[in-house]
C-alpha cells in the first residue's frame, strides 16, 4: 500500500512540474560562433539549431525553482554579459544573470544580451555627432560621414602659386577639384570637407599639381616610400586639424634647430666653363645662386651655412642653374624622390643631408659621392711609402703611411692576433705578412660556447651562444676600433672593405676574441 501512495506522489510531482521552452535570436550577434548553449547552476546544456541564428533548449522545472528562476546563454563558451539593469536581470554579488518567475510567466524569445526580441536590423550611422547620423538605424555599417577642416601656412613656402589644393585618396588625387581659399590673406590656406569615417592619404599641391609637398619618408606624420610619400589621416570624428607648414609635420612657429654646415665641392674634373658653383636644396628652397661657394683655389669651393636639422636633399650646381650635377641613381650618396612629370617617374636625383651638429661636410666631385682624386699609400716594408695609383693601398694619405711604415712592426698573439709594437723589434714588417702567418686559437677550441657565423661573409655575422651578449667590438688590421655593438647576438661590416677584422665578445664577464673575414 504504501508503495502504491509513493508512486501515485511522485507522478503528481511530476505532473505538477513545468515545461518551460526558452529561446534566444543571434542575428545581431557580432561574429561568428559554433556552438550555442543554455547556461544554470554551473552546467552547460546545448541548444537546438529551430531556424537561422536561432536556438531553442526545453526543460522541466519544479514549482519551488520556478520562483526565481535564473539562467543565460552562452555562446562558444562564454556567457552573456550585461550592464545590469536591465528589466530581465537579476543582479547578484558575483555576477547578472537573466531571471523569470515560471509560476506566472512562460519563456519568449529574446536577442543575444538583450530582454526583448531582437529588431529589425536597420544599418546606417549611430553617431549621432556625425553629417549622416541615422535615428533609425541600430546597427552601425561604418558609413558615418564627419567634417574636418584642413589648414596649411604657405608663409615659408617659397615657392610660386595662385590657389593651394587639397589631393588624397578620398577625391582621387584629382589635382585642382577641392581648392582651398585664404580668405583673410593671412598665408594661411583652409579647407572643411565631409570625408567617410576611415584611413586616408594626402598631400598640399597648387596651381593643379603645378607644384607639390616634398614630404620625407622619416617625417613622422607620413606613410608611404618612394615614390608615394604622402600625409596621414585617421578620420572617426569630426576633426579640425592642427595648422602645418608646407612640407613640413609641424606649425611654421614651431622652433627649429639650425648648425653650421660646411659644404665642400671640388670641380677640378669638370671641363665645361662656369663662373661660380652653388649648393641648391630644400633648405633654401632650390633658389638657384642665393647660395654660392667661395673659391678655395686648386677647383675646391666651399662655404658654410645655417641649416635647420629636417632630413633635406640638395645637389650643387652654377651660374643660377645654369648648369648642374647629373648624378646617377646608383650612388651610394643619393635619395631618389618621384617626380609624376618625369618620363620615366624618377625625374629628382639628389645628394642628402641628415645631421644634428655642426658639420663640415666632406670634400665630393661634381657629379660624385667622393673626392676627385682617392690617393692611397702603401709601405714597401723597407720603410718606404708608394702610392700604388689604384686606390687599394693601406693608408689614406702619405703622412699616415709615413707615421707608421718607418717604425712600425708586427707581432702575432694566438688569442687577440696581431698587433703593433710601435718599435721596429717584431716577427713581422708589416700587418698584412703578420695576418697571413699569425695561427689563431678558434674561439670553438679554447672556450667551446660561442660560435660566429658565417665566416667569412658578405658582411652580417651572427653569434650563436647560448650566454647574454653584453657588447661587440670589431678592430681592424691596424688594431683601431670600428664597431661597437651592445645587446645583440650579430653585427655587421656591410659598409667596410674586404679583409680581416678581429671581434671581441663580452659574455657574462668573460671576453672572447676571434677573427673574421669580410669578403
Amino acid at each position: 500500500m504504501k508503495k502504491i501512495i509513493f508512486l501515485l506522489f511522485a507522478s503528481l510531482q511530476l505532473s505538477a512540474q513545468i515545461s518551460a521552452t526558452f529561446e534566444v535570436d543571434l542575428t545581431q550577434y557580432n561574429g561568428n560562433y559554433t556552438t550555442v548553449e543554455f547556461f544554470r547552476g554551473g552546467q552547460a546544456y546545448p541548444m537546438t539549431n529551430v531556424a537561422p541564428d536561432m536556438y531553442s533548449y526545453t526543460t522541466f522545472v519544479p514549482p519551488f525553482l520556478a520562483t526565481n528562476y535564473t539562467y543565460k546563454f552562452r555562446v562558444d563558451g562564454i556567457n552573456e554579459s550585461f550592464i545590469g539593469n536591465e528589466s530581465c536581470i537579476n543582479i547578484t554579488p558575483m555576477d547578472t544573470t537573466r531571471v523569470i518567475n515560471l509560476n506566472i510567466n512562460s519563456p519568449s524569445l529574446v536577442c543575444w544580451q538583450q530582454c526583448i526580441p531582437c529588431s529589425v536590423p536597420v544599418y546606417g550611422c549611430i553617431d549621432s555627432t556625425a553629417v549622416n547620423f541615422d535615428s533609425l538605424a541600430n546597427i552601425n555599417n561604418d558609413s558615418c560621414i564627419y567634417n574636418v577642416t584642413f589648414f596649411v601656412d604657405m608663409s615659408e613656402s617659397n615657392v610660386t602659386y595662385d590657389t593651394v589644393e587639397l589631393n588624397g585618396t578620398f577625391n582621387s588625387w584629382c589635382g585642382n577639384c577641392t581648392q582651398m581659399n585664404d580668405d583673410d590673406n593671412d598665408s594661411i590656406w583652409e579647407i572643411t570637407i565631409d570625408l567617410m569615417q576611415g584611413d586616408y592619404d594626402y598631400k598640399f599641391s597648387a596651381d593643379n599639381w603645378n607644384v607639390e609637398e616634398d614630404l620625407y619618408e622619416s617625417d613622422d606624420c607620413v606613410v608611404g616610400s618612394p615614390p608615394y610619400i604622402n600625409r596621414d589621416l585617421i578620420v572617426s570624428e569630426n576633426l579640425v586639424l592642427d595648422t602645418v607648414c608646407w612640407n613640413r609635420c609641424y606649425s611654421c612657429e614651431t622652433e627649429r634647430n639650425f648648425y653650421n654646415v660646411t659644404f665642400q665641392l671640388d670641380m677640378s674634373n669638370y671641363s665645361g666653363n662656369f663662373s661660380f658653383p652653388e649648393v641648391n636644396g630644400t633648405f633654401n628652397n632650390w633658389c638657384g645662386n642665393c647660395w654660392t661657394l667661395d673659391n678655395q683655389g686648386s677647383g675646391i669651393y666651399s662655404k658654410s651655412f645655417n641649416v635647420d636639422t629636417s632630413l633635406h636633399t640638395y645637389k650643387f650646381s652654377a651660374d643660377n642653374w645654369s648648369i648642374q650635377e647629373e648624378l646617377d641613381s646608383n650612388l651610394s650618396c643619393i635619395l631618389l624622390l618621384y617626380d609624376s612629370l618625369s618620363p620615366n617617374g624618377w625625374g629628382f636625383v639628389n645628394r642628402y643631408l641628415n645631421f644634428s651638429d655642426d658639420t663640415i661636410l666632406p670634400l665630393v666631385c661634381w657629379d660624385e659621392c667622393f673626392g676627385c682624386v682617392q690617393a692611397s699609400w702603401d709601405c714597401d716594408g723597407q720603410g718606404n711609402c708608394i702610392d700604388p695609383g689604384n686606390g687599394n693601398g693601406q693608408y689614406l694619405s702619405l703622412s699616415q703611411c709615413e707615421l707608421i711604415c718607418f717604425t712600425q712592426t708586427w707581432d702575432c698573439d694566438p688569442i687577440n692576433g696581431c698587433f703593433s709594437l710601435n718599435d721596429g723589434s717584431g716577427q713581422f714588417s708589416d700587418s698584412l705578412l703578420c695576418v697571413n702567418d699569425c695561427q689563431l686559437v678558434s674561439v670553438i677550441e679554447s672556450h667551446n660556447t660561442i660560435d660566429i657565423y658565417p665566416n667569412p661573409s658578405k658582411g652580417h655575422f651572427e653569434i650563436n651562444t647560448i650566454s647574454t651578449v653584453n657588447k661587440i667590438l670589431v678592430y681592424n688590421k691596424l688594431g683601431e676600433q670600428i664597431l661597437s655593438v651592445k645587446n645583440k647576438k650579430s653585427f655587421d661590416l656591410s659598409s667596410y672593405n674586404s679583409g680581416i677584422y678581429f671581434v671581441t665578445v663580452t659574455s657574462n664577464n668573460n671576453e672572447i676574441r676571434t677573427k673574421v673575414i669580410k669578403y
